[in-house]
């Protein structure tokens, strides 16, 4: 497939896909694709356990899984950075600060000016191990969304939010490679708003895709139903944590015919931690 859609005759790159297909034609679905999110985390190897894991629900759909570009068994992507330039945190001052700044910049654009900062910097990361995991993830997420380009943006937000936010809000908040990045995002972000049907599953005590993140997911998708995995704190719900009330509400909504939707439930629903 083309590296740059918008010069279809350029370059080209390879995206891996797999389909799994259903093991009973007579009540097969359809197809249905397994994205593990990340970004950048590779699907392939585990179709064959999601098969496993949704049991007689999943032998009806053909399961597809797809390796993002840069990912998996993907044309790979490797910046050549340090493993682990990414999450770090602002930390307290402005001196730890500046420090990250340099770093972001040296991931993004292979130079940055040469301080004692930066060279404590880059002396505390790990080797390259992880160096393509990293390259791909960021990429993707650099063609996301645009966002701020100037440091001091950063460094403003930060102070605005470190008397609510004082341990975490310097990790979440950190500028990082995409302040830098050479390209711009091709397209605008996609806005939802739609009353499609749908079943968004979350747990109240993750960190990544937080309650106020899925409750904004919830209102933007008017049709949809919102279950909430009580007292666990992860980001994997479905399948993951042995949470029957989770598992077989969602296997209900897949469980779709041609002449009948998913079932939904009536309402939100809340389920218990498994053994609580």
């Amino acid at each position: 497939m083309p590296l740059d859609y918008a010069r279809p005759g350029g370059r080209t790159t390879s995206v891996a896909i797999s389909r799994l297909k259903a093991t009973d034609s007579a009540v097969r679905i359809g197809p249905m694709i397994i994205n593990l999110g990340g970004p950048a985390i590779p699907v392939l190897a585990r179709v064959v356990d999601a098969r496993q894991a949704m049991g007689e629900t999943g032998a009806r759909f053909d399961l597809v899984g797809m390796d993002a570009r840069f990912t998996g068994r993907s044309t790979p992507l490797d910046c050549g950075w340090p493993a682990s330039w990414s999450p770090r945190s602002a930390g307290a001052t402005r001196r730890s600060f500046d420090r990250m700044v340099g770093l972001a910049q040296a991931a993004a654009t292979g130079s940055a000016e040469p301080t004692p900062e930066l060279d404590r910097a880059l002396a505390g990361v790990l080797t390259g191990a992880d160096s393509a995991f990293h390259s791909g993830q960021t990429a993707i997420q650099c063609a996301d969304e645009a966002v701020p380009r100037d440091p001091e943006w950063y460094w403003r937000d930060l102070q605005a939010r470190r008397a609510h936010h004082p341990l975490f809000g310097p990790l979440d908040r950190m500028i990082s490679p995409c302040a830098f990045w050479p390209a711009s995002p091709e397209q605008p972000p996609v806005r939802v708003h739609n009353d499609v049907p749908a079943l968004i599953v979350n747990a109240d005590g993750d960190v990544n895709a937080t309650p106020e993140l899925n409750q904004a997911m919830h209102r933007a998708l008017s049709g949809s139903r919102l279950i909430t995995l009580e007292g666990v704190r992860t980001h994997g719900v479905y399948l993951f944590q042995g949470a029957a009330c989770v598992d077989d509400t969602v296997d209900a909504f897949d469980a779709i015919t041609t002449d009948r939707p998913g079932i939904l439930p009536a309402g939100d629903l809340t389920c218990a931690r498994p053994g609580s």
